[in-house]
């Protein structure tokens, strides 16, 4: 044990900026690779929060395969070697979390959880085992499918979500982007709990990823983290590239619409783009309320602005898509900026006080490698202030001078 120690302080690359830290703890020598560990100060010295994100999601499925992801990531939840069953894997959770959770996204899979600190080490334990040894017992497919159908019914069902997915379909044809990591209810009558536990075995667990904790830590928990992962294929996940250009779409169909702006990643600013994105809020007519509402979405290889809402009528449609490209392209005056950066900074403030959002913060700030993404909170909140009236003034240029085109759905 005393040589292990030895080794591992030896291993560890410590960066110290204060308040928060950046470990890199190695492999053991013989392999010499790295387990990447972010850690972020927390809300509370008595509650933690822990992911484990996968560089694997939709973009990695085919036609045949699409959904696996999800399939398989509903079944780990159902037993495990040391959990054999469902209702001992959620009283193992209720017992020891606030919450757990797993969520396919298109470019990433992320397992998360917050709990009180008393219980890191049992945390650990079951993410071990939702991880690395999950059962995929025949007689949990019909509940897992069961489960996966409810949640599709559910997305076709909302008229907005089945808008988007169809548009995203159109939008990102041809870049790997175009499943939402849902799935299609034909795949999930057609495959077996089989194919999900080799797809889950043989491709989930050999793609790389990362671990980020937010809360304070011991130096035992540090070294539990690493002897449970070490010995597991970590690394940064790559900035992936796409063919998708700089261009404005206009989606629409009978009654709703969606305005984008894509930028390909080339290093994000994501703050910068957050103020955008509320300039853009700020404009919107106060006569048409809560109908349209502005949001900015990241992915490894593009940025993306977004108006949604309900069109109005079909006469006026001319007019309302002039006034968006006003609204998207008009250069910003001193006091909208400034009020989109005090707008910005209270969402940051927000989301500080409040674990869960704070962990997904930091989740998305590493993964999508967000320019100033590796520091706290609070730093970027420092950042916030710094930005210049030219830099925001330079990415309305920018959106102005992009290819445009409308996509019918």
């Amino acid at each position: 044990m005393l040589l292990h120690y030895i080794w591992f302080n030896k291993g560890a690359n410590f960066y110290c900026p204060f308040p928060f830290f950046n470990i890199k703890f190695c492999y053991m020598a013989k392999t010499k690779k790295r387990l990447n560990l972010k850690i972020y100060p927390g809300v509370s010295p008595q509650a933690v929060g822990l992911a484990v994100i996968f560089s694997f999601g939709a973009k990695n499925e085919s036609k045949k395969t699409g959904g696996f992801t999800h399939l398989a990531e509903h079944a780990i939840f159902q037993g495990t070697k040391k959990l054999p069953s469902v209702n001992k894997v959620d009283q193992e959770i209720e017992r020891i979390t606030f919450d757990l959770e797993a969520r396919v996204a298109r470019e990433y899979l992320k397992i998360f959880s917050t709990f009180p600190k008393e219980y890191f080490h049992a945390v650990i334990d079951l993410l071990e085992q939702l991880i690395f040894f999950p059962l995929f017992a025949p007689e949990n497919e019909l509940a897992v499918k069961k489960e996966v159908l409810a949640e599709l019914k559910k997305s076709r069902t909302d008229k907005m979500e089945s808008f988007i997915t169809e548009g995203a379909k159109k939008i990102f044809k041809g870049t790997g982007l175009e499943n939402d990591g849902l799935g299609t209810v034909k795949n999930v009558k057609q495959s077996n709990i089989r194919q999900w536990r080799k797809w889950w075995y043989g491709k989930v667990l050999h793609s790389k990823f990362s671990i980020i904790a937010v809360g304070k830590l011991t130096d035992k928990e540090k070294t539990d983290l690493h002897q449970r992962f070490a010995n597991r294929k970590c690394a940064v996940p790559p900035v992936s590239k796409s063919n998708i250009s700089e261009q404005r779409i206009f989606v629409s169909d009978n009654s709703l619409f969606s305005y984008l702006y894509l930028k390909p990643n080339k290093g994000i600013k994501k703050l910068n783009s957050e103020v955008v994105r509320d300039i853009i809020g700020q404009r919107m007519p106060k006569k048409y309320g809560s109908k349209i509402k502005a949001g900015c979405a990241l992915f490894k290889s593009f940025e993306l602005i977004e108006c949604q809402g309900v069109l109005p009528t079909a006469s006026r449609r001319l007019e309302f898509l002039d006034m968006l490209k006003d609204i998207f392209c008009s250069p910003p005056t001193k006091k909208e900026i400034e009020r989109a950066k005090q707008s910005v900074i209270k969402e940051l403030q927000d989301i500080s006080c409040h674990l869960d959002e704070l962990l997904d913060w930091y989740i998305r700030s590493y993964f999508y490698s967000i320019e100033g993404g590796d520091k706290d909170i609070n730093e970027q909140i420092r950042q916030v202030r710094r930005i210049s009236e030219g830099e925001v003034k330079t990415f309305f240029r920018r959106i102005e001078k992009t290819k445009f085109r409308v996509v019918s759905i």
